[in-house]
C-alpha cells in the first residue's frame, strides 16, 4: 500500500515528510493501545514532561513504581512497532 502512495509523490521530500507522519501515526496508535496504567505514565512523562517524582504525586505510586510503568510501557510500544513493520532499536 505504501508503495502506491510513493508513486503518487514528486520529491524524495514528499515521501520523506510522509514517512515521518505514518511513523508518528504508528506511535500514537500504540500509545493508544497501551493498558490505561502505562499509558497515563507514558503521556504525562512525554507529552507533560513530568518528572517521575510528579507523576508519583499525581498517581499515589513511588518513583520506582512510576520508572517501572514507564518501562514496561516502552516495552509494549516496542513490541507493538515491531510488529507492525518498524524497526525500533
Amino acid at each position: 500500500m505504501l508503495t502506491f502512495y510513493f508513486s503518487l509523490m514528486d520529491t524524495e521530500g514528499q515521501r520523506s515528510r510522509f514517512e515521518k507522519i505514518y511513523r508518528e501515526n504508528a506511535v500514537l496508535e500504540a500509545v493508544k493501545n497501551l493498558p490505561v496504567h502505562y499509558r497515563d505514565v507514558f503521556l504525562l512523562k512525554y507529552s507533560l514532561g513530568l518528572t517521575n517524582g510528579e507523576i508519583g504525586e499525581l498517581l499515589g505510586l513511588t518513583v520506582s513504581g512510576v520508572k517501572q510503568r514507564v518501562a514496561r510501557g516502552k516495552e509494549l510500544l516496542r513490541a507493538e512497532l515491531t510488529e507492525a513493520g518498524f524497526g525500533i532499536p
